[in-house]
C-alpha cells in the first residue's frame, strides 16, 4: 500500500510541478538610452540657410511640355566632417500617366551631375530603385527637376510624386 501511495503522491507532485512551470511567467526589463541628434544630411533652404528633414514643392505640369526647375528652392547639405553616401528614389506617384518623363538630378557646387533618378513610366519605384552618390562634407548641392507632361494631365487636379532620401550614418 505504501508503494501505491508513494507512486500516487509522486505522480501528483510531478503534475503540480508541470502546471506550475507551464504557467510561470518571466519578466525582464531593460533601459534604452537615446541621445538627441541632428541628421548629418538634410535639405537646405537656399533663401534663409535653414535645414529641413522634409520639403514640399508645388510646381505646374502642362500637357506635352518639358519643364525644368534648375534649382528647386532647396538643396541637400552634408553637415558632417566626412563624405556621406546618400540614396534617392521615388516612393510613390498618384498620377503616373501624367508624366512622359520625370527626372531628378543632384548637382555639386560646380554644376556637375552627381546623381540622376529618371523614369518614363514609374514601373520601378521604391528603395530598390534608389540611386546613390557620395556627398562631400560641408557642401550644399542643388536639386534639379526635369519633367514632361503627357496628354493625360488633368487641369485642376494635383499630381503628387513622393521622393525619399536616405543617408549613411
Amino acid at each position: 500500500m505504501k508503494k501505491k501511495l508513494l507512486l500516487g503522491a509522486t505522480v501528483l507532485a510531478i503534475a503540480l510541478l508541470s502546471i506550475a512551470y507551464a504557467t510561470s511567467l518571466l519578466y525582464y526589463d531593460w533601459t534604452v538610452n537615446m541621445t538627441g541628434a541632428t541628421p548629418k544630411v538634410m535639405f537646405y533652404k537656399w533663401s534663409d540657410q535653414t535645414n529641413a528633414t522634409t520639403i514640399t514643392l508645388s510646381l505646374n505640369i502642362y500637357d506635352s511640355m518639358w519643364l525644368i526647375n534648375d534649382n528647386a528652392t532647396y538643396g541637400i547639405k552634408n553637415w558632417n566632417t566626412a563624405a556621406k553616401t546618400v540614396y534617392m528614389w521615388v516612393e510613390s506617384c498618384n498620377a503616373t500617366t501624367w508624366f512622359a518623363n520625370y527626372t531628378i538630378q543632384i548637382l555639386d557646387t560646380t554644376g556637375a551631375v552627381k546623381a540622376t533618378w529618371t523614369t518614363t513610366n514609374f514601373a520601378s519605384i521604391g528603395e530598390a530603385s534608389a540611386v546613390s552618390w557620395s556627398h562631400t562634407a560641408g557642401e550644399a548641392w542643388t536639386i534639379k527637376i526635369l519633367y514632361k507632361g503627357t496628354a493625360s494631365v488633368v487641369v485642376g487636379n494635383v499630381a503628387q510624386v513622393q521622393m525619399k532620401l536616405k543617408a549613411q550614418e
